[in-house]
């Protein structure tokens, strides 16, 4: 059978301040590698929604500020999701002008793998019940919202988790830190980069990953910022569309995506994001990202 995509015709209506909900009455589970949502009225973009959220049984598996998901799905497929940098727009008409842009994809594979043999053996957890909730702010507007999946017959391995976890990491600190603790394997941390001066990341008492962020004196998040210029080195580009004109910015939008190659899992005590930051960080409100495969134990 390989992949098979459908989709369920029946929509769910959308207004603001709201959250739209789908379940397994609505959608399928099993061997679902993607679900695929479109959403009519034109207020309804990424810019209307402040959460994107996936559970198992009743428990979250994804959960994901809207700017978090487009930076990770970019980083991971290497700039081939061109979801919008400021979350409102993104592809251009033949005029140059910016089209709102309503539809996303919430994959479950390993989307950073271009055969689907090799993908699909991540999905949705085996044997689950599934919920996507979309949390519309104050932009929603009237309209409706569908969904649609893609469904594989390659047997699971594994499962993903990709969630947003404030880090209480306050502005203008030396060695902020926020303790990571993950029964899967990880392989990305999400990480504002405006005002954020050092990203460390010790996992098992390792330290996996250590970079300069911004300068207390710059105010451009792509200036001078080795924490991106380390992703961008190994294809972390994620080509935001410039306003109004054919361009493209090829440089990581923030929050940056940074990729963990070592295998290792969060252990308690001996593992952390350490950060120091200056006053234009947001505050101990700021989130990390954090994206973990966790595998079927044989």
């Amino acid at each position: 059978m390989g992949r098979i995509t459908d989709y369920n015709s029946s929509g769910k209506t959308i207004a603001a301040s709201t959250t739209v909900t789908f379940t397994a009455s609505d959608c399928p589970s099993a061997g679902v590698v993607a679900y695929h949502i479109v959403m009519t009225g034109a207020g309804n973009t990424f810019n209307a929604l402040s959460r994107i959220r996936v559970k198992a049984n009743g428990v979250p598996f994804y959960d994901i500020a809207p700017d978090y998901f487009r930076s990770w799905m970019q980083r991971f497929t290497h700039g081939q999701m061109h979801y919008p940098a400021n979350q409102a727009i993104n592809n251009l008409s033949a005029a140059g002008t910016p089209v709102d842009w309503r539809r996303l994809t919430i994959p479950f594979c390993f989307i950073d793998r271009e055969k689907s043999e090799e993908a699909d053996v991540c999905q949705f957890p085996v044997g689950s019940q599934p919920t996507v909730e979309l949390v519309f702010n104050a932009n929603g507007v009237a309209g409706s919202a569908f969904i649609g999946w893609t469904e594989t017959d390659i047997p699971a391995r594994c499962w993903p988790k990709l969630r947003g976890e404030q880090a209480n990491i306050s502005a203008s600190v030396t060695s902020g830190r926020f303790p990571i603790v993950e029964d899967g394997v990880l392989r990305g941390f999400g990480v504002e980069t405006t005002g954020c001066s050092r990203a460390r990341f010790v996992l098992n008492g390792r330290q996996v990953y250590h970079a300069q962020g911004q300068p207390a004196n710059s105010t451009t998040v792509t200036e001078d910022v080795m924490l991106l210029e380390t992703e961008m080195a190994f294809g972390g580009a994620s080509y935001a569309v410039v306003a109004g004109t054919a361009a493209q910015d090829n440089s990581i939008q923030d929050p940056a995506w940074i990729k963990v190659t070592s295998g290792d899992r969060g252990s308690a005590g001996r593992s952390f994001f350490e950060a120091g930051t200056t006053a234009a960080w947001s505050g101990a409100s700021s989130e990390l990202g954090i994206y973990a495969i966790v595998p079927y134990e044989k």
